[in-house]
C-alpha cells in the first residue's frame, strides 16, 4: 500500500527455477533506493556501497537477460544462437568489474563444453558468419561428422550417386566456401 501511494511499482520476487527473475527482482529493487532510505529501519538499510554493488550486478547481468529474452521469443538456428552468445560475451567482457569477469569465465566454460560436441562444431561449420572461429582440428571434425551424417542419410535412401556428389563436395570445402550454397547448387 505504501509503495502504491508513492507511485512505485510492486516488488518482483525471485523464482529459484528462473535465474532471470533474480535480475528483474534486483532491477526493481533499484527503484526503491530512496523509498528504503526513508522507510526502512537504519539497521536494515543497505549501505551506499551495497546499493552500488547491486547497480554493478544489474548492469553485468543485463546482457544475459537480454540474450535470454531474444532466445525465448525467436526460432533460431544454432548459428544465430551462437552469434548472439558471442556478442553478449563481448559486451560483458568489456565491463570493468569483478562480476563481469566471473560471468565471462562461466560463459567460456560453457562454451568449451558446447564446442567439444561434434554436432555443435558441424553446425558452426555450416554457418559462414561464424565458421572462422573453428580451429583446423574442429574443421576436420565437422567435415567428418557431416560425411558420416550424409552416409547415414544416403544409406537409408539408397541414393548412391547423390551420396558420391555430396561426399566430394564436403571433402573439398575450405574456410571460404559456403557449404550450403554448394550443396544447393550441386543438386
Amino acid at each position: 500500500m505504501l509503495l502504491n501511494s508513492q507511485g512505485l511499482p510492486q516488488p518482483i520476487l525471485d523464482a529459484p527455477t528462473r535465474w532471470n527473475s533474480t535480475f528483474t527482482m534486483i532491477k526493481r529493487l533499484m527503484l526503491y533506493t530512496e523509498f528504503c532510505d526513508e522507510n526502512v529501519d537504519e539497521a536494515a538499510q543497505l549501505s551506499d556501497l551495497e546499493w552500488k554493488q547491486l547497480q554493478v550486478l544489474t548492469q553485468t547481468l543485463e546482457p544475459i537477460y537480454t540474450l535470454t529474452q531474444k532466445l525465448q521469443r525467436e526460432q533460431l538456428f544454432f548459428g544465430d544462437f551462437f552469434k548472439l552468445w558471442l556478442e553478449q560475451k563481448l559486451i560483458i567482457k568489456a565491463m570493468p568489474n569483478e562480476q563481469s569477469g566471473i560471468l565471462v569465465d562461466c560463459l567460456e566454460k560453457r562454451e568449451k563444453v558446447l564446442i567439444s560436441n561434434e554436432v555443435i562444431v558441424s553446425t558452426i561449420y555450416l554457418d559462414p558468419r561464424i565458421r572462422r572461429i573453428l580451429t583446423s582440428d574442429q574443421l576436420q571434425v565437422a567435415k567428418m561428422n557431416l560425411v558420416k551424417l550424409f552416409r547415414q542419410i544416403f544409406a537409408a535412401s539408397k541414393n548412391v550417386s547423390a551420396f558420391v556428389r555430396m561426399t566430394f563436395l564436403i571433402a573439398n570445402l575450405d574456410f571460404t566456401t559456403n557449404p550450403i550454397r554448394l550443396g544447393i547448387a550441386a543438386f
